[in-house]
């Protein structure tokens, strides 16, 4: 029989972020494997940085108190009314 234990745990430590380059050459990887495949233009590669530069600015804003995330449940509800 397995038995919980109460002991409280301090949480994981989070690892360090990996430098920018390795986390939008994971991101290709990523879209890669999804099938978005297409080969990369300076186009793309300007589309794929303006991305993750809004999505590190987003994180940024989040974290300093700036932003608020709204439960998907609000989300969905606002959406459903609308259709109506």
């Amino acid at each position: 029989m397995l038995r919980c234990s109460h002991e409280r745990r301090p949480p994981p430590q989070r690892d360090p972020e990996p430098p920018p380059e390795e986390r939008r050459a994971l991101m290709r990887k990523v879209a890669a494997s999804l099938g978005d495949s297409a080969p990369e233009t300076p186009e793309t590669s300007s589309i794929e940085d303006a991305w993750y530069a809004e999505i590190q600015q987003r994180r940024r804003r989040l974290e300093a108190g700036e932003s608020s995330l709204i439960p998907w449940e609000e989300v969905r509800a606002e959406l459903l009314a609308d259709d109506r």
